[in-house]
């Protein structure tokens, strides 16, 4: 059994850190859905994944928002995932948590648990809520994006965004020279690249950098419902936000997608 490194949330292993940590928490809204893979087996048992509240931070427009799964022996809530058979030998147990009160929270399954999460309001509009689903089940053995017929997609949220001054152009294209040094232009096509930024100004641990390297290698990556794709191989460039810290700045250039699948429906 192991956790697909594509789910929502980071499940640490162990490590040993030096200098400062960052003091950054993933958060997500209320209505985004956090959405943990597990693969295994089918002779290994389906483990129980516990969702614990950390804090008791005042509920907010609670009405309406209800906490997922009920309260289980163990003090916190029990969540029931659906479970796809893939294959002969294979079971994939698909974890959803979604519209929950304001506060910080932890996942645990089996002996694995999450880092901390927030589910917040705050700060929501400076961040950027990214979709993404790799190409198919045989493109990577740590992940099962089509299930039956309906395709898996994870959401994280990250701190940041588009700044204004973050695009550069370029350009594809191949010229001939004549005899008497005239160019002309033979083929050509214009582009324009994005810079995603993400950490604000405190930063955000490196792990951060990890996640996003990797849901970039997906077919599918949608930032606030409009497609892109990671620019030729370009890769996350981080800046230390201070020494002896464990707080980066993480920049990546992306170019949009304008005509296949452009939006996500």
């Amino acid at each position: 059994m192991f956790i697909s490194p594509f789910s929502s949330l980071f499940f640490p292993g162990a490590r040993k850190a030096y200098g400062r940590e960052c003091d950054f928490t993933q958060f997500f809204s209320a209505f985004d859905t956090i959405t943990i893979q597990v693969i295994r087996t089918s002779d290994e048992a389906r483990e129980l994944c516990l969702l614990t509240r950390l804090d008791d931070a005042v509920e907010g427009e609670a009405n309406e928002v209800e906490n997922p799964g009920g309260l289980s022996q163990f003090g916190g809530n029990l969540i029931i995932p659906e479970t796809y058979p893939v294959g002969a030998n294979t079971k994939v147990d698909m974890y959803t948590i979604s519209n929950l009160y304001a506060g910080f929270y932890q996942v645990t399954i089996g002996e694995m648990t999450s880092e901390p999460f927030e589910v917040t309001s705050d700060g929501i509009d400076a961040s950027v809520k990214i979709e993404y689903s790799p190409a198919g089940n045989s493109a990577r053995k740590d992940v099962v994006p089509v299930l039956g017929e309906e395709r898996v997609f994870f959401t994280v949220r990250f701190p940041g965004g588009f700044k204004p001054d973050g695009y550069d152009f370029s350009i594809d294209n191949e010229q001939f020279t004549s005899q008497t040094s005239d160019i002309v232009e033979l083929y050509s096509r214009e582009s324009m690249q994005e810079t995603l930024t993400i950490g604000w100004g405190r930063g955000v641990p490196i792990w951060f950098g990890q996640m996003l390297n990797r849901l970039l290698t997906c077919k599918y990556v949608y930032i606030d419902g409009f497609r892109y794709a990671r620019f030729e191989s370009s890769v996350p460039e981080k800046q230390q936000t201070g020494d002896n810290t464990s707080s980066f700045i993480l920049t990546q250039k992306l170019q949009r997608i304008n005509h296949l699948e452009p939006i996500k429906s």
